[in-house]
């Protein structure tokens, strides 16, 4: 019997939402809006959670042409609770969670830019608003790796160098990239200021998108979840890509990492901590510059079509309750790295610090050398264990140099 009763209110609720579209709603229909829907707030119980966000989402709307901001915020709030109460209730529905968290945080955010309060408290509220909107949104992109392998491009310098040594993975902002439409959502910033779309709101997004940290990496082959997206892997290794070397490693003079994640690796289940995790790249040849929004997707995991070459994954660290710095450092859990190659022109005393860096580690070396048989591809020979041995003898045999140096220097002169 309460599941007839539930099913009758449910249709009747969805009677009452359909007699609106979102976009339609303006100053002159939004009394009825607020009319047909508000009867139903103490209801929504009985709605799916697919139902649930346009709920309120039409019913904040209505207040806000109705010039009741406030109260737009109000059911907003309401509609945000009541997701998260869905979402412990039923953790299967992460997808269709955190696609509709982003949605309302957004909505939230447009409406506290607009409240008459306090310019402190209005900058909190709408930046955290902001914060969570990109939050969730990056969410509903998100994959975990089941030790999957990635391969990324340095050149020998001496912070990626530290970061072998200290067994840790850098993230940089992006607005450190070689592509100045990376993350295209900045560019897409400043279209909107400059035709005043969301010139009010612009700001805030900008700083919730500029606390993104991001590491690139190379992956051929797909994902299985995303094989009907790249059904094909190249046919070359990833360390093979002679782009790659060009363009990242110093011109085959640097290094490439295998890492291998393991899924322990990533956090996208606890809130209260930074989000650690892969999403994939698209490709294509524009983005409208005069799109109203953006999605997540299109805003940070979208480039242009000649970028693609690079196969690339993203490693994505995004902490909502505080601004990093250029440069995150995350810690590498046990072989996770498993490979070095060195480029065809590495010199040999940054195989040396290479090799330090990584002592004790188990870590496979491999040699890059032009392919005597195909002269347009590469190929990875494995180092010799003797070869191995002779660069640590190499190696010792220049810090006992360097100690005998430094105590001459240091020795106070003969009488």
């Amino acid at each position: 019997m309460a599941e007839r009763i539930d099913a009758d209110k449910r249709d009747r609720i969805k009677a009452s939402m359909d007699k609106f579209d979102e976009k339609s709603i303006c100053a002159k229909n939004a009394s009825a809006v607020i009319g047909e829907l508000s009867q139903w707030v103490d209801s929504t119980n009985v709605l799916s959670i697919d139902d649930l966000m346009p709920f309120f989402s039409k019913l904040s709307v209505g207040y806000h042409y109705n010039r009741e901001n406030n109260k737009a915020i109000s059911i907003i709030n309401i509609g945000i609770e009541q997701l998260g109460d869905r979402f412990l209730k039923y953790s299967h529905i992460k997808r269709q969670y955190f696609s509709h968290m982003s949605e309302m945080y957004f909505k939230l955010g447009w409406y506290c830019s607009l409240t008459a309060i306090p310019k402190e408290k209005k900058e909190k509220e709408v930046g955290a608003a902001f914060r969570n909107h990109v939050y969730y949104g990056m969410l509903d992109c998100a994959l975990s790796s089941h030790n999957f392998d990635f391969y990324a491009f340095y050149p020998a310098k001496d912070y990626h160098i530290d970061d072998l040594k200290n067994y840790r993975i850098s993230l940089s902002n992006p607005s450190t990239f070689n592509d100045p439409v990376d993350c295209p959502i900045f560019k897409w910033l400043e279209q909107q200021i400059k035709t005043g779309n969301h010139s009010m709101i612009v700001e805030w997004m900008k700083s919730a998108y500029s606390d993104i940290r991001i590491r690139c990496f190379v992956r051929n082959t797909p994902f299985p979840s995303l094989q009907e997206l790249h059904p094909e892997p190249l046919s070359i290794e990833e360390y093979g890509n002679m782009l790659m070397w060009s363009h990242y490693a110093d011109s085959h003079r640097g290094y490439c990492v295998k890492y291998r994640l393991p899924q322990e690796f990533f956090n996208t289940a606890n809130e209260n901590s930074p989000v650690l995790f892969l999403a994939p790249m698209s490709y294509g040849s524009a983005i409208n510059v005069l799109k109203s929004n953006l999605s997540v997707q299109e805003a940070l995991f979208s480039k242009h079509k000649c970028w693609e070459y690079e196969h690339e994954m993203r490693l994505i660290y995004y902490d909502r309750k505080s601004t990093p710095a250029d440069y995150v450092k995350v810690p590498l859990l046990k072989d996770m790295i498993t490979d070095i190659y060195f480029g065809v022109h590495c010199k040999e005393s940054d195989k040396l610090r290479i090799i330090e860096a990584l002592r004790g580690k188990k870590v496979q070396y491999h040699q890059m050398e032009v392919d005597p048989e195909h002269l347009y591809s590469l190929k990875a020979v494995p180092l010799d264990p003797d070869k191995i041995k002779d660069l640590y003898s190499q190696l010792a045999d220049l810090q006992t140099c360097w100690d005998e140096l430094m105590s001459i220097k240091d020795a106070e002169p003969a009488e």
